[in-house]
């Protein structure tokens, strides 16, 4: 339920119950790592596997928390060893596997990851009765790839439509109606489909492929091997005219990652938008607020309506976000579907991000592999976002300098 606190206060009163019963402690050092305490949440970890080390739940609780804090090397053995324990399922294949793709062992992490099918939703295109691709020759082959997890995947990923073409393939693309003029717009060469109208389309394909499986069957093996870092591939082309604030250089906003259901919560990056405000001092320019979904609203709880300018009302589609994002000068947003699609643009864009940095994000200093115009920076310690968002004000600051002259 997420209620840590309560946890930790139910687990230490368990323990002198118990005079430290190694389970109980177990369960604290769970509770620790609910509460971002990774330090304490090892050592306690640890301290219970001397008494238990046969135990393999507990070797999965302490490959997590090694893989919060970065260890990556030390979680995939304490994953392997609680597997070699016997204990197996969907939970640690997957948490496996995401280890050794933050290792960069895409070939292997890869394949592992595939497991994510038991965990996660299959949309409609697995419904067709369609040959899944396993990376057969595609020349001639018509072949349907789509949207799985969440609008920045399917963004960050949409840079292998274009190879895949390259292998002599018909390409149709299938996602949510939330992206799908971006898509058409952006590729030409592809077929573009509301993922909803499949059904009735009427069209037969050889094979589908969700993208992640894609950038697998193209044969990516390490992260030196994924193509488009170079060529922006997401293009903007408005349909109405964009209004923004008269200024010499304009920054689009972003503070918190969509919010897409329990499955994905985990997931979610949120910053409170007043920590934004030293942008607004900034001489001769503008702050503009991106932020859809549930926080959208914090602009005016918070009294900034003079201060950022909300252009959110333009917006009905990716599209509509991409033609403002075109007339900006630089984004900043937290881990989220707006820095994939400000960065596959071309857009200086700075990220946010959290202290446990997703699988992908090899570099700790920028978009490296995907995208060559990202800057990132990091929370200092898990949940605090103050030092990242420091660097973030002082780096617009020079950029707004230096463009304005």
């Amino acid at each position: 339920m997420r209620q840590y606190e309560a946890a930790a206060s139910v687990s230490r009163r368990s323990i002198a119950l118990t005079n430290g019963d190694p389970y109980c402690r177990g369960n604290y050092a769970v509770s620790l790592l609910g509460l971002r305490r990774y330090g304490d949440a090892k050592r306690v970890a640890k301290d219970v596997l001397k008494d238990i080390p046969e135990q393999g739940p507990q070797w999965h609780n302490y490959g997590l928390i090694c893989y919060m804090t970065g260890a990556y090397k030390e979680a995939l053995e304490a994953f392997d060893k609680s597997i070699a324990l016997g204990h197996v399922n969907d939970d640690i294949r997957s948490d496996r596997s995401l280890t050794l793709l933050a290792l960069g062992e895409l070939a292997q992490g890869l394949e592992s990851y595939e497991c994510r099918w038991a965990q996660i939703r299959r949309f409609p295109p697995w419904e067709m009765d369609i040959a899944e691709w396993k990376g057969e020759p595609l020349a001639g082959k018509s072949i349907l790839l789509h949207h799985e997890q969440g609008f920045g995947d399917t963004l960050m990923l949409s840079r292998f439509i274009l190879p895949i073409v390259g292998l002599g393939a018909k390409v149709s693309l299938a996602v949510p109606s939330e992206l799908k003029r971006l898509m058409a717009q952006s590729f030409s060469d592809a077929t573009v489909y509301d993922w909803d109208d499949l059904a009735t389309c009427g069209v037969k394909f050889d094979y589908h492929s969700p993208l992640l499986s894609a950038m697998r069957h193209y044969g990516v093996k390490k992260p030196d091997e994924i193509p488009g870092a170079d060529w922006p591939y997401l293009v903007a082309k408005p349909h109405k005219p964009v209004k923004l604030p008269q200024a010499r250089f304009r920054i689009g906003i972003c503070w918190a990652s969509g919010n897409h259901g329990p499955m994905l919560m985990e997931r979610r990056r949120v910053a409170s938008v007043t920590q934004f405000l030293p942008l607004t001092e900034i001489p001769n320019t503008a702050v503009v607020s991106l932020q859809l979904g549930d926080n959208q609203p914090d602009l005016v709880h918070n009294g900034l309506e003079g201060l950022i300018y909300d252009a959110t009302f333009q917006i009905d589609d990716f599209a509509d976000t991409a033609a403002i994002i075109h007339c900006l000068d630089l984004v900043i947003s937290v881990d989220s579907a707006v820095v994939h699609l400000a960065a596959a643009m071309g857009k200086p864009t700075i990220m946010l991000s959290p202290y446990t940095r997703c699988w992908r994000w090899w570099s700790n200093r920028s978009g490296w592999p995907w995208y060559d115009r990202m800057r990132t920076f990091y929370q200092s310690q898990d949940g605090t976002w103050g030092t990242a968002l420091e660097k973030a004000v002082s780096t617009a600051r020079g950029d707004a300098k230096s463009y304005i002259g």
